[in-house]
């Protein structure tokens, strides 16, 4: 897209939102957090399916991203600014 002229960015949703949190009990939906995390756990024990818990795989994934995404040039992560349209990510 930038060779187009378009102005490109990578936004990330480290924690896996939604997962599969729009009906987990329908196998036709392919939704799913990535098959090395764990679903985070209520207070009652139940899985929440819309959020994986916040474990060293999954730390170590997102950081992982953020390099390669680096690589591509693109130079900051994970600070919220504010743009002329709103929330942002730089």
């Amino acid at each position: 897209m930038t060779e187009e002229g378009f102005e490109a960015g990578i936004l990330t949703l480290p924690v896996g939102h939604p997962g599969n949190s729009l009906n987990p009990d329908d196998p036709n939906l392919e939704l799913a957090i990535h098959k090395d995390w764990t679903y985070r756990v209520d207070k009652h024990g139940n899985k929440v399916y819309f959020c994986a818990c916040i474990d060293d795989v999954m730390i170590r994934h997102n950081f992982e991203a953020a390099e390669i995404y680096s690589q591509m040039g693109y130079t900051a992560h994970g600070q919220l600014g504010y743009g002329n349209s709103g929330l942002l990510l730089r």
